[in-house]
C-alpha cells in the first residue's frame, strides 16, 4: 500500500486544530477588559496565531533544519499561550469552561507538535539508531554510577532574622538564583498567614523585572482560610542570569520584589511561594526548572529589638519613557487615547498624571484668567490623575500633552508630546492678540508723536 504524500499544510490535522485554537482565542478574548487590549489580549492572540503560522511555514521549507526551526518556534508559542491562559484564568478573565477548553486544545496541539518534530528527526538507517542506543545505554550506566545534580533555578525568601519581635516591621525579599540559566519571565503568588502578619508595603523599584505584566498587588478579598495571596507576573527582556558583584567572581541572586510586614501576634508560621512558572530566554518559551524555598519565621515577645526596615534613598527620577497616542474601535468607542509606561529602579512608580494644553482659545478663557490670578492653584489643579490607557480630552490632537510620572520618593519626570495637528498661524489666538496689541500700540505712538510734533511746529 502506497503512502499518500501531503501536498498542502492545510491537510495537516495539527494545522487545522491550531487554526481552530486561534479562532477560539480571538472569540474568547473579545470579552476581556478593554484595558488589556494591548496587554494579555494582544499577547494571547499573537501566540495563538504564531502556532499555525509557523507550522505552515515549516511545512513549506525543504530542508530539515529549517523545518525543525519553525516547528520548534510553534512548540514554544504553545507553551507561551499555556502560560498566558493560566494568568488570564487567575485574573478571572476566563470562565471555567473556557479555561478547560483552551487547556485541552493546547495540550493536544503540543503533543501533536512534539510528534511532528520527532517525525522530521527520524534517521533513515537502522545502524545509526543502534549506535545511538548503545551510546545512550553507556551514558545511562555512567549517569547511574556517577549521579549529576539537576540544575534548577532557585526562588527563595531572604530576611535578616527568622525570629522577630511582636509589633515590629521587618522586610522580606523574594529573590531568584538563576543557576547559570537565563530566565526572562516569572510569575507566581506569595502566600502568608493573615493572623500573624500584616502586609504594609510592596517594594518593586529595584527589581530585576523590567516589565510587569501584572504588578504585585494585594487585596483584602485575596485572603481565605487564614491565608493571604499576593500575585505577580513580569518579564525580563534579554533574560537574567545573575548579578555579578565587585567582590565575587560568581553570579549573585537577583531581587524580584520586597515586602514589608508587621507582626500581629506571637506564634510560628511560614511565607510560601506557589504556582511559580519561569521561562528560559531561548526564544522558544521553554519552561525552566524551579526549586522553591519557603521562609520559616517565629514571632516572640521576648526577642531583642531588630532594626526597622531602612527607608529607600531615591534621588533619581523615573526612567525616560515615550507615550503613544493610539486609536482602536474597541477602546473608548474609537476615540484617541494615550498609552504610557515607565520604570523606576529606586522606590518604584507611585502614580501618573496627564495635562493637555491646547493654547489660548475662547473656550479656555476661564482657565487663562484663573492661571493669571491664581498661578499656583492652576498648576496644581491642571494635572489629572491618569492610568494607561488614558482618554484624551482634545480629540482633534491639537494640544501639547504632558505626561508626568512620580515615584514613591516624590521624584518626577515629565514627557511632552507635541500636537499631531498643530494650530495654523491664523487659528492661534495668541498671534491675533499680539497683532491687535501691536496695532493699538502703534496707533498710540503715532497719536502722541503727532501731538508732540504739532506743538513744536506751532512754536
Amino acid at each position: 500500500m502506497e503512502k499518500t504524500q501531503l501536498k498542502s499544510f492545510k491537510n495537516l490535522i495539527i494545522w487545522q486544530k491550531a487554526v481552530g485554537l486561534a479562532t477560539l482565542v480571538y472569540k474568547i478574548t473579545e470579552n476581556f477588559p478593554r484595558s488589556e487590549l494591548y496587554g494579555i489580549t494582544n499577547q494571547m492572540r499573537r501566540a495563538a496565531i504564531s502556532i499555525s503560522s509557523n507550522i505552515a511555514e515549516g511545512f513549506k521549507r525543504s530542508h530539515k533544519k529549517e523545518k525543525l526551526q519553525f516547528y520548534n518556534v510553534a512548540y514554544g508559542s504553545v507553551a507561551e499561550l499555556e502560560s498566558q491562559i493560566e494568568i488570564a484564568y487567575k485574573l478571572k478573565f476566563l470562565k471555567e469552561e473556557e479555561y478547560k477548553q483552551l487547556n485541552l486544545l493546547t495540550i493536544e496541539i503540543s503533543k501533536m507538535n512534539d510528534g511532528l518534530i520527532k517525525s522530521v528527526n527520524k534517521f533513515p538507517k537502522l545502524y545509526i539508531l543502534n549506535s545511538i542506543f548503545l551510546i545512550f545505554s553507556l551514558y545511562s550506566v555512567f549517569y547511574i554510577l556517577n549521579p549529576i545534580p539537576v540544575i534548577a533555578a532557585e526562588i527563595f525568601f531572604e530576611a535578616e532574622k527568622g525570629e522577630i519581635a511582636l509589633g515590629q516591621d521587618f522586610q522580606v525579599n523574594l529573590k531568584i538564583d538563576a543557576q547559570n540559566e537565563s530566565i526572562n519571565a516569572i510569575e507566581g503568588k506569595i502566600v502568608f498567614p493573615e493572623d500573624l502578619l500584616q502586609l504594609k508595603e510592596i517594594r518593586d523599584g529595584d527589581s530585576i523585572i523590567n516589565f510587569w505584566v501584572e504588578r504585585a498587588f494585594f487585596r483584602n478579598d485575596s485572603c481565605a482560610n487564614n491565608l493571604c495571596q499576593l500575585f505577580f507576573s513580569g518579564i525580563i527582556p534579554g533574560g537574567f542570569e545573575g548579578i555579578t558583584g565587585p567582590d565575587s567572581q560568581g553570579r549573585k541572586p537577583g531581587k524580584i520584589l520586597g515586602l514589608i510586614f508587621r507582626t500581629k501576634k506571637v506564634g510560628e508560621g511560614a511565607i510560601n511561594i506557589e504556582s511559580v512558572k519561569a521561562l528560559l530566554n531561548d526564544g522558544l518559551g521553554t519552561s525552566a526548572k524551579v526549586s522553591l524555598l519557603p521562609l520559616q519565621f517565629k514571632i516572640s515577645s521576648e526577642t531583642p529589638y531588630m532594626p526597622e526596615p531602612s527607608s529607600i534613598e531615591d534621588n533619581q527620577p523615573p526612567e525616560e519613557f515615550q507615550p503613544i497616542i493610539a486609536q482602536d474601535p474597541n477602546i473608548f468607542e474609537g476615540k484617541y487615547f494615550l498609552v504610557f509606561a515607565s520604570q523606576d529602579k529606586g522606590s518604584g512608580i507611585d502614580h501618573y498624571e496627564v495635562y493637555e494644553n491646547s493654547g489660548f482659545r475662547i473656550q479656555n478663557l476661564g482657565k487663562m484668567i484663573k492661571k493669571i490670578l491664581c498661578p499656583k492653584s492652576y498648576i496644581l489643579n491642571s494635572w489629572d490623575a491618569a492610568e494607561s490607557p488614558y482618554l484624551l480630552n482634545d480629540q482633534n490632537l491639537r494640544s501639547y500633552v504632558y505626561v508626568k510620572t512620580a515615584d514613591k520618593a516624590g521624584n518626577e519626570r515629565i514627557t511632552v508630546l507635541p500636537p499631531r495637528y498643530p494650530l495654523l498661524w491664523y487659528e492661534n489666538y495668541w498671534i491675533w492678540a499680539m497683532i491687535i496689541v501691536g496695532i493699538i500700540v502703534g496707533i498710540i505712538i503715532a497719536y502722541f508723536g503727532s501731538r508732540i510734533l504739532w506743538r513744536k511746529y506751532k512754536k
